[in-house]
């Protein structure tokens, strides 16, 4: 009995082609998902951190000011509590200078504090100081400050300026605090002179302190 011919055709190069294709564009995809993924997760990690950093700098001025008002107290005379004439306090007892001193000094229009300034905690002395620069360095203990250590990943910058308009005065400002916080990245500006306000990559915290022992 004669033999019934094969006609099953072999894998043309076409499909061989279109095969190839479509594993490609596979692997393409997942690897660029992944790559993206990482991104993305490295992203809200420099987020967070620069989140707290940012946090970390309004409550740093905030602790100036609360020790002002202790360190007014010891010291007295001009720094401490006394009868306030001007509007619009009219006579009650304040603090007038609490954004002077005696220990921080925190008005914007003194030499010392008339920034954008860097800030950072002091583990030894443990206090909080002002830098001249805006660059943080991660140290061995967890906290950062301006001493060079190795790569630089995020930069702080602090303004402070007086509110004197609506129920406040020149002579008994509110203290608006900004504080931004930028970081080196992936699709991130560099940051000219470490400034993080040069950069997308940045997170920006707003505060008003008040001297609100002025009105208890």
């Amino acid at each position: 009995m004669a033999e019934k011919p094969n006609l099953q055709s072999g894998q043309s190069l076409i499909e061989t082609i279109l095969a190839t294709f479509m594993l490609t564009t596979a692997l393409i995809t997942g690897l660029s998902l992944a790559i993206y993924a990482l991104s993305a997760s490295a992203t809200a990690q420099n987020s967070l951190i620069a989140t707290n950093l940012a946090r970390e700098g309004i409550e740093a001025i905030r602790m100036m000011r609360d020790s002002n008002w202790l360190a007014g107290d010891a010291a007295g005379g001009s720094f401490g509590l006394q009868s306030c004439a001007a509007f619009p306090l009219n006579g009650k007892y304040c603090y007038p200078l609490v954004f002077d001193g005696p220990t921080y000094d925190l008005n914007p229009g003194n030499d010392y504090a008339s920034f954008s300034r860097g800030i950072f905690y002091n583990i030894n002395t443990k206090l909080f100081e002002f830098a001249t620069n805006y660059t943080l360095y991660l140290q061995s203990d967890g906290t950062y400050t301006p001493t060079p250590n190795g790569n630089s990943q995020f930069s702080r910058k602090l303004a402070l300026a007086y509110i004197t308009d609506g129920e406040y005065s020149i002579h008994y400002p509110a203290l608006s605090v900004k504080s931004v916080v930028g970081w080196q990245g992936r699709n991130c500006p560099e940051m000219t002179d470490g400034d993080p306000e040069n950069t997308t990559c940045k997170v920006i915290v707003e505060e008003r302190l008040t001297n609100w022992k002025d009105y208890k």
